[in-house]
């Protein structure tokens, strides 16, 4: 039912619209009430690897990493673990990093203490990836749900 629930008509025409912004370069945050039904992340895939090739999709649960000291740290022992440790971490260096190029990032489990320092960031990235020709650029996708959902 769950799969079924995303290719009725009006559900399918969000997730297209969804899809719409990430292929014109677009890092959408998605508010999303606080029980939402399963399979967006596979619905939203799907509907991009049928429709372009450039982005690896990957999901990263936030919760899963608690050692991670700020978002910027997580993406970089995530995607760039071997960067060198003399180069100054900064939202533009990352962006650069071959390694992180051509991505598409489902962000979830997103920790309610952790929100601001993602909204920052998400905020920073949005201008940052602007240099970045959007065929190369990462994007990221992320359900907010709950009360941060009124805080995009």
């Amino acid at each position: 039912m769950i799969e079924t629930l995303w290719m009725l008509p009006g559900p399918q025409r969000w997730v297209q619209r969804i899809s719409a912004d990430l292929r014109a370069g677009h890092n959408v945050l998605l508010a999303l009430p606080e029980h939402s039904a399963d399979g967006l992340f596979e619905a939203i895939r799907t509907l991009e690897s049928s429709d372009d090739d450039y982005l690896v999709w990957r999901r990263l649960h936030v919760t899963s990493h608690p050692q991670a000291g700020s978002p910027l740290d997580l993406l970089y022992d995530t995607f760039v673990p071997d960067a060198d440790s003399a180069t100054l971490r900064s939202i533009e260096a990352l962006c650069e990093e071959e390694n992180f190029t051509e991505q598409g990032i489902w962000l979830d489990s997103i920790p309610d203490a952790a929100w601001p320092a993602w909204k920052q960031f998400l905020t920073d990235y949005a201008i940052a990836c602007g240099d970045v020709l959007e065929f190369e650029r990462t994007l990221f996708c992320v359900p907010i749900r709950g009360k941060y959902a009124l805080d995009l």
